[in-house]
């Protein structure tokens, strides 16, 4: 089957009207720059890997498209692409998900912190750093017990 011109253009001008107020609707303080390309993922609290696709990203955050729905506040570690073949490793926090299609997913994820190393793995990913060590955090000493006395003479 094709499409008429007639059915094509009725069809992408509803497209682009339903685009236009998408756009208008969003409060972003950051230009996004629509890039796609495929990306390694880490759920930080289950340890699973799996495989997603940059939709956008901005100074502040980066849009996914997955099979999987995270819940909102849910962090993830993602693997961007970088220099070398080495991907830059950034945990983030999803602010919003949207269903695209039956199985599609949009997940929208702020940046939070840089991660260690340079690949996405579960290993390191679900690794908490050591806290520092205070003098609070070091548990004080037993306090002793006083040696007996002997009772004193009264006279």
């Amino acid at each position: 089957m094709k499409l008429t011109p007639a059915q094509f253009s009725h069809i992408y001008s509803a497209l682009q009207a339903a685009e236009r107020d998408q756009e208008a609707g969003e409060r972003r303080r950051h230009a996004r720059i629509d890039i796609q390309d495929a990306v390694n993922v880490v759920d930080v609290a289950s340890g699973k890997t799996y495989g997603a696709i940059t939709r956008d990203i901005c100074f502040t955050g980066v849009s996914l498209l997955q099979s999987s729905s995270p819940l909102p506040g849910t962090q993830l570690i993602v693997a961007l692409r970088h220099r070398k073949n080495q991907p830059y490793r950034v945990r983030c926090a999803v602010l919003n998900v949207r269903e695209l299609a039956e199985g599609l997913y949009c997940v929208g994820c702020i940046f939070i912190a840089p991660e260690g190393g340079t690949a996405a793995s579960p290993a390191t990913a679900t690794a908490k750093p050591a806290a520092p060590a205070t003098p609070a955090a070091t548990p004080a000493p037993a306090p002793a017990t006083p040696a007996p006395t002997a009772p004193k003479a009264t006279a």
